[in-house]
């Protein structure tokens, strides 16, 4: 019989994202579609999965406490399991070790390896986390790449960095009511529940408490990206296009918001993918909003577009620093190249969007990062380069301890010139 059903999800579930490179939440959802799991063991994967990976590269600093060369990863993954279950989880250490032990065993068919794990969880027992004086110290405790603590530190400060990166989220998740079907009073009437965490921007509320609402009256928006739209909305705009759509909250919350205005408006949302075409879509259908959706290359100049909108919005790709919370994944892959890569790209998606700016438009730029080189960085350059635009207003980057949202930046320029 096997002893570790669950151990066993979590370690194919971990593989597939850190060997396999999947994204966390796609492998995830995947899995709970696929197998018949009770709302405990959904809890108990969802934590120890995650948890894993919030903490694999400090997990990787505990390790190499206990051993001269680091194991190979798929008894890197064991070990970092079991290392979670013994420090971050209500198991008593004894089932731990032999939750791991015997999990190591299901994985190798190894009884030698299986021994191994088990005295590398025995020698870390004794190993604590560094305090925090340092960069070094720091990244280890906020289980971070010690080159981005570093540029952060460089770039923030140590203190605020400090509180940044050792800042817990809320593990609740943030929803809002769909303007669309229903106004927030209707809402609140229908739900009382859901007013017991009410915030300016919508509701925390754990899955549970989601689950009981109906799909089509809430729509899960972070309060950072509901911030953004609020400032993208151009009352006067009739023509709005949204370059990097999917999967297409911000563009169904513009339309939201004109619709309850009473504003007439025609909302173009794109995505250079065919399947995130169809993310947009289906969340459009969802919520009931009406949008043009169609693919397109927001990096690749649309000739027929040339000055037809009143507001141009660039959700650009970015590097995700600010939702690492949610997509821990982000930590373990994310190289210094990679955000020189990204940095060239939204540079050419913002030039490209620039052109398709009516004189008095709006070009709205975003992320959810916090490096200066993806934010103020493509911003001032785009202006030093593009003199007919202007600021409209001070580029705002949010954080997760001291805004309580995700890390975000949000820019939005006006079109002040015809050149």
């Amino acid at each position: 019989m096997d002893r570790t059903p669950l151990e066993n999800t979590v370690y194919k579930l971990l593989h597939a994202v850190v060997v396999g490179k999947a994204y966390s939440q796609i492998a995830l959802d995947k899995e709970f579609r696929a197998g018949a799991y009770d709302s405990n063991a959904r809890s108990y994967i969802t934590k120890l999965f995650y948890g894993v990976l919030d903490k694999s590269i400090q997990f990787d600093w505990i390790i190499g406490k206990a051993v001269q060369t680091p194991p190979q990863e798929n008894v890197s993954i064991i070990l970092k399991t079991g290392l979670y279950l013994l420090r971050h989880m209500r198991t008593p250490s004894y089932a731990a070790v032999d939750k791991t032990v015997e999990l190591c065993k299901t994985v190798t068919q190894n009884s030698k390896i299986a021994g191994f794990v088990n005295a590398v969880l025995k020698k870390t027992a004794s190993v604590s986390l560094p305090p925090v004086t340092d960069a070094e110290s720091l990244a280890i405790n906020a289980s971070y790449p010690l080159w981005l603590a570093k540029k952060l530190i460089d770039r923030f400060g140590f203190d605020f960095t400090r509180e940044y990166l050792l800042f817990v989220p809320s593990p609740l998740t943030h929803i809002r009511h769909n303007g669309i079907r229903l106004t927030r009073e209707e809402f609140e009437q229908k739900y009382p529940q859901i007013t017991q965490n009410k915030g300016e921007y919508g509701y925390y509320a754990a899955h549970n408490t989601i689950r009981s609402l109906k799909n089509s009256d809430y729509v899960v928006q972070s309060a950072a990206s509901v911030r953004a739209v609020r400032a993208y909305f151009e009352p006067s705009a009739k023509k709005v296009l949204d370059l990097c759509a999917a999967p297409g909250g911000k563009a169904v919350y513009l339309y939201e918001l004109y619709k309850t205005a009473g504003l007439p408006v025609k909302i173009t949302a794109c995505d250079v993918h065919p399947h995130r075409v169809g993310l947009i879509k289906k969340y459009a259908y969802s919520a009931g909003a009406n949008l043009t959706v169609m693919q397109s290359d927001a990096g690749v100049f649309r000739p027929e577009w040339e000055r037809a909108f009143d507001s141009v919005v660039c959700d650009a790709p970015c590097s995700g620093l600010g939702v690492v919370s949610k997509k821990p994944e982000i930590l373990l892959t994310l190289a210094p190249a990679d955000i020189a890569s990204l940095t060239a790209l939204q540079s050419v998606i913002l030039s490209t969007a620039a052109r398709y700016v009516k004189p008095g438009g709006s070009l709205c730029y975003s992320t959810c990062t916090v490096t200066e080189e993806e934010n103020e960085g493509i911003t001032d350059g785009f202006l030093r380069a593009n003199p007919g635009f202007e600021y409209a207003g001070k580029p705002v980057t949010l954080f997760p301890h001291t805004d309580g949202c995700d890390g975000f930046y949000i820019a939005k320029l006006k079109r002040v010139r015809g050149d």
